[in-house]
């Protein structure tokens, strides 16, 4: 096996924001701090590698996201100067079980998660669930409903603004949700929802991971124009909070979402007030990057 180190290269920027998910900004203000000092061990990984094995190029891009509270690794699998497979994979810090997670994506539709251990001087993945892909058009046909959440938002309806984009990844395989949160017009927030489907569970899977540190996986359904979300969140200090997002489509260029059965620790919260998403042209500065 050959692995070749070459000097960081700034690809296409990634376009800004995400739509789905966005009532994930409007939770309760925590205190946190930086889950660097947790994950600063994995600084080696920074940068493009390629590794040759097997008669397969793999290359990896690995950046910080801003704040520094994940790595997001990019990769393409090629044989014979072909592109077999490529996705995305997230490495954060679970402050609830102190321990270091990954997230991994790939274009057939398969989702990996996985424990990172350091065991004798070597970093080893543990898998702790494995979500196989499956035949292309069934999974095309799962998330076809939801296709025309693609493109860009705009949630204007709490104490912060929320822009989003929402994008197909992996020739359909995942929507690829960003999103920027403001507050006085300066961005506070910025963040990344995968949603993908589980065959197993014949549901729709999601997973947010915000700059701020904070992670989430949902689990929902379909009902006609409704869909419900039951979402698990791991609050960037560390609490525990669920409840469950109710996202209402009115027509293709507008839908409204509230969040319900809201708790954090157990303590049960108030209601939110239903909200207005609407759609808006593409953003002006397609160049600002929300993973760095």
């Amino acid at each position: 096996m050959k692995v070749a180190r070459m000097s960081f290269i700034h690809g296409a920027a990634l376009v800004l924001t995400s739509l789905l998910l966005a009532s994930c900004a409007h939770q309760p203000q925590v205190q946190f701090g930086s889950h660097y000092p947790h994950i600063k061990d994995l600084s080696w990984m920074i940068g493009e590698w390629t590794d040759t094995q097997d008669g397969k190029t793999i290359t990896n891009v690995c950046r910080w996201s801003t704040n520094r509270n994940f790595i997001t690794r990019t990769f393409k699998v090629a044989e014979d100067d072909q592109p077999m497979i490529e996705g995305t994979e997230i490495i954060g810090w679970d402050p609830a079980e102190n321990l270091i997670r990954s997230w991994t994506f790939d274009s057939t539709g398969g989702v990996t998660i996985g424990i990172w251990m350091l065991q004798n001087d070597q970093w080893n993945t543990e898998i702790n669930e494995d979500i196989k892909s499956m035949e292309p058009s069934e999974r095309k046909q799962a998330l076809s409903e939801l296709d025309w959440l693609i493109g860009s938002w705009v949630d204007d309806g709490g104490e912060n603004r929320v822009e989003s984009t929402c994008e197909w990844a992996g020739d359909k395989m995942f929507f690829d949700i960003r999103f920027t949160v403001y507050s006085e017009n300066e961005p506070v927030q910025e963040g990344l929802v995968i949603i993908g489907w589980d065959e197993e569970q014949k549901s729709i899977r999601s997973w947010i991971f915000d700059t701020d540190g904070g992670l989430a996986e949902g689990t929902g359904f379909l009902h006609e124009d409704e869909w419900q979300m039951k979402n698990r969140h791991v609050l960037p200090d560390g609490r525990l909070a669920s409840a469950v997002a109710i996202y209402r489509k009115i027509d293709n260029n507008s839908f409204s979402w509230q969040r319900i059965a809201q708790e954090v620790e157990g303590e049960l919260l108030p209601d939110l007030d239903e909200i207005m998403v609407v759609r808006q042209a593409i953003s002006e500065n397609p160049e600002l990057e929300i993973i760095k």
